[in-house]
């Protein structure tokens, strides 16, 4: 027997019998001895696609810095100083620089949390600004895209000269990858907005999607990216610790592909073949279950037909504060969501994440989960099974589909590319 331990301090170890272990996958170990300072100010030094920040901003001008929210690990406190510190050399006064919490359709962040994100300093002496999906009266018209998605974005880009965007690049079942055009498109836009584009991606198989950069969905995000105004990404690369391994900076476009193909080498992991059982945790994506849906996403790319998936995610703050549908409806498949949108009873936001879980469901004979956040009667209304622990959930997938069934372990599963066999490429 091979002795598992998750990354959670709650969850119990898991004996795995070895003969039917196909392996253990999880983001590579990439680590880097240099200092984190040195790592950003060398990505800082040598933007991509653009000149450096301190050459680009205007003594004068207004600044707008757009982060991601509490649900992402972006170290946006370490990064800071050193974005404020290029913005001084060019002259910019600290009055003239806003932040803009790009929460996409999350719930806004509490006064500790922005202090934890930004660091106090920063949190202290600059405007921060909650972004909100839902209020109309935050909103300004940016145009079209060229699939006739009206773009609205938070007024506060239209009315800064010059946007930062700071996030991280990791493979996103929704867009391809995280960071990028992101900060913006889900980040700081309408929640019809924001539906379209998450709508649109279930439209296509999941393989098409996440961890390729080259996509439908990641040309819709660049194209609201450019037309609201973004000028400049920092992007971070983080190792399996959460330290940053790689920086990109410069051009939201250029440097996000520089990015992505970073990205691959950390979160890329070669399987040779598909299993029967698929025993994955949620890390990074904890917070609820629409973050820890990320990483059954990936589940459903290395499962079987008729497998059985085991799951175990934190989820403190439940199923989703912002989306209560989820909980109503549960997942549902693509037919079936697609009637509910038609009914008016869910959004496009909701109707995508709920055709991301159900798509799992369709495949998997059972999907376990086993979560201290949520209740056994909420597991159930998503459609999944709840069960006491990995071991127990284990026996009775072995019970079900044999002795001899394949099993593969994936370690923060959320922020995994996986490579099956030879059907695809590292790009």
């Amino acid at each position: 027997m091979m002795i598992y331990k998750f990354p959670y301090q709650w969850a119990p170890t898991i004996e795995v019998p070895e003969r039917n272990l196909i392996g253990i996958f999880k983001p590579s170990r990439v680590t880097s001895n240099r200092d984190q300072k040195k790592v950003i100010e060398e990505g800082l030094s040598n933007p991509i696609g653009s000149q450096s920040l301190s050459q680009m901003v205007k003594k004068g001008q207004k600044i707008l810095i757009l982060v991601d929210d509490i649900s992402r690990p972006t170290p946006v406190s370490i990064i800071l100083p050193h974005i404020l510190n290029e913005l001084r050399q060019a002259g910019i006064q600290k009055e003239d620089i806003k932040f803009l919490i790009a929460l996409g359709t999350h719930r806004k962040m509490t006064e500790e949390e922005m202090i934890i994100k930004l660091g106090r300093k920063v949190y202290e002496d600059y405007k921060v600004i909650n972004h909100d999906c839902r209020d109309p009266n935050c909103f300004y018209h940016a145009g079209f895209t060229r699939g006739n998605t009206e773009i609205l974005v938070n007024k506060e880009i239209h009315n800064a000269d010059f946007v930062i965007g700071v996030g991280n690049i990791v493979p996103h079942p929704a867009a391809g990858f995280g960071g990028g055009g992101k900060i913006v498109n889900p980040g700081v836009v309408s929640e019809e907005t924001c539906g379209e584009f998450h709508w649109e991606s279930v439209q296509y198989p999941q393989e098409q999607i996440l961890g390729r950069r080259d996509n439908p969905i990641m040309k819709m995000i660049d194209e609201v990216a450019e037309r609201a105004g973004l000028k400049f990404i920092v992007n971070t690369i983080l190792d399996s610790k959460g330290d940053i391994v790689h920086l990109v900076a410069g051009h939201p476009k250029e440097a996000h592909k520089v990015g992505c193909k970073f990205s691959i080498k950390v979160h890329g992991v070669k399987i040779p073949e598909k299993a029967d059982i698929v025993i994955a945790d949620s890390h990074p994506a904890d917070l609820e279950m629409w973050q820890a849906i990320k990483g059954l996403c990936t589940c459903e790319l290395v499962l079987s037909d008729g497998g059985i998936v085991i799951f175990l995610t934190p989820c403190p703050e439940g199923v989703s504060k912002m989306h209560p549908e989820l909980l109503k409806y549960g997942y549902r498949n693509l037919e079936q969501t697609t009637r509910l949108l038609e009914e008016g009873k869910v959004n496009k936001v909701v109707a995508h994440h709920m055709v991301q879980g159900g798509r799992l469901l369709d495949k998997a004979e059972t999907v376990y989960v086993i979560s201290p956040g949520l209740k056994d009667q909420e597991i159930k209304k998503l459609g999944f099974t709840p069960a006491t622990s990995p071991r127990v959930a284990l026996e009775s997938a072995l019970n079900k589909l044999g002795k001899n069934a394949s099993i593969i372990i994936l370690e923060s599963a959320a922020e995994l590319f996986p490579i099956v066999g030879k059907s695809r490429a590292m790009e």
